[in-house]
């Protein structure tokens, strides 16, 4: 094994990993903009409490692949950033779309703040349904074979060349399996992320077992389309020695997903769900090995010289120190939010007086949540039915807080206490004793619309 082929590992490695976390991320989306039933508005908040902390970092992996790509194999990247400028360039803008939507559908704001949310939450689902067909689109023009012939594209002309790699049946039917397999990933995921709310768990439940089966049929699809379209995966992916042995690791995997799903056994359906999608793409990178671009400019073909690879390899293995442990911090820490930290799911519909902003400022520790919690408590008013908020504090249960249009009180009900270590929660309570100069010690969820806080019952 080459330094080329360590290094074109790791760009799949790294492309592996954003699909199983980034692609989650787009998949969440899409259940986002298919949210029905009377707790669609519960799922909503479900999903973007689930990618809120992790959807920018987990764009790292797509980063370090287009990184890894235009460095060790210059070639192929020219080549593909030349006929594929087009999906590429809307897949860019797309993720660009994708995130300032998040933000400010989230964490926006404003006089007219819940129209303009709801905009912002629909360009963000829409967004999340069109990039991912641009990626598996871009996916299939690769294993398809139609980028060689000296990067000349298939033929004269525009669309010859920069049009009819991409989009055609094959290519179509990738980027829709990308989608199923998105959108599959995210509901396995939220099943889990769902815990402790039945009836929220089982929504994704069916989700899930319904993308399962429809992710079967888009990879029927795709291998129907391969026997015209794409002739060197065809080949690989029927009659390599290794197509067998892949072929029932997948089997097995889907059908272990789909029965954990089907016995609630959450963490199981996880797992099976991202083995069975890694093998998946492992099968197209072993189908057109040793080919970067099939079907003529292969891995050793288009590395950079051997003192260029030796140093990247240097600078992956000193960049994996730190970002592998800073991942897997951010995950830990991610766990522990939804307790260690107010999450504040819905905007209030009516403003609150500045006491009351005042006091759960005070109360809330790190200061993206202190933006969050200013911006629901002071929204203007749009009118509107009873808002529900989701809050959990460090030592106390997940509260939901129903505030009535027009009512001058709140009414809070426990959902559930998720543990918390005694000497976090000890100081906790000592800071939370201590009054600031200036203010007075209220309950700070809640507070009347007169500015007057009240207690409730712990």
């Amino acid at each position: 094994m080459t330094l080329a082929d360590i290094l074109a590992g790791i760009i799949f490695v790294a492309l592996n990993a954003y699909a199983l976390l980034g692609g989650a991320d787009f998949g969440g989306g899409v259940w986002d903009l298919l949210a029905r039933g009377p707790r669609q508005e519960r799922q909503r908040e479900l999903i973007a409490d689930a990618i809120g902390p992790v959807w920018e970092a987990n764009h790292v992996w797509l980063i370090l692949a287009i990184v890894l790509l235009f460095t060790c194999f210059p070639p192929a990247f020219a080549r593909l950033g030349t006929l594929l400028h087009i999906p590429l360039s809307l897949v860019l803008i797309g993720i660009v779309l994708r995130g300032s939507a998040f933000t400010f559908w989230r964490y926006g704001g404003g006089a007219h703040g819940d129209r303009e949310q709801r905009r912002w939450g629909l360009l963000f689902a829409v967004a999340s349904l069109i990039t991912p067909l641009l990626l598996g689109a871009t996916v299939g023009a690769i294993a398809s074979g139609r980028l060689g012939e000296g990067g000349r594209g298939t033929g004269d002309g525009f669309y010859a060349t920069y049009v009819a790699s991409w989009l055609n049946p094959f290519a179509l039917a990738v980027g829709l399996f990308a989608l199923v397999a998105f959108a599959f990933l995210a509901a396995v995921y939220l099943t889990l992320e769902a815990e402790g709310e039945r009836e929220l768990a089982e929504d994704f439940r069916r989700r899930a077992l319904a993308a399962g089966a429809g992710l079967f049929v888009a990879a029927v699809l795709v291998l129907v389309l391969a026997l015209r379209y794409a002739p060197l995966v065809r080949d690989g992916l029927i009659f390599a020695a290794w197509a067998v042995p892949l072929h029932l690791l997948t089997a097995a995997a889907a059908i272990t997903a789909l029965v954990a799903l089907w016995y609630r056994r959450w963490r199981a359906a996880r797992l099976a769900a991202a083995v069975q999608v890694s093998l998946i793409l492992w099968g197209w990178a072993l189908g057109q090995h040793p080919y970067v671009l099939p079907p003529d400019l292969t891995i050793a073909a288009a590395a950079a010289p051997a003192a260029t690879l030796r140093l990247v390899l240097g600078a992956v293995a000193l960049g994996a120190v730190v970002l592998l442990p800073s991942l897997y911090y951010l995950l830990r820490a991610r766990t522990a939010a939804s307790v260690a930290s107010p999450a504040i799911s819905t905007v209030l519909r009516r403003p609150a007086a500045p006491a009351a902003i005042a006091t759960a400022l005070r109360d809330t520790p790190s200061r993206s949540a202190r933006k969050r919690t200013s911006s629901a408590l002071a929204a203007p008013s749009t009118g509107g039915a009873a808002t529900r908020i989701l809050i959990a504090s460090p030592c106390r249960p997940a509260t939901a807080v129903v505030r009535a249009r027009g009512a001058t009180c709140t009414t809070s009900v426990a959902i559930r206490a998720l543990p918390r270590r005694r000497a976090t929660c000890a100081r906790a309570r000592r800071a939370a004793a201590t009054p600031r100069a200036g203010s007075s010690r209220a309950f700070p969820w809640w507070a009347t619309d007169d500015g007057s806080a009240r207690r409730t019952s712990r």
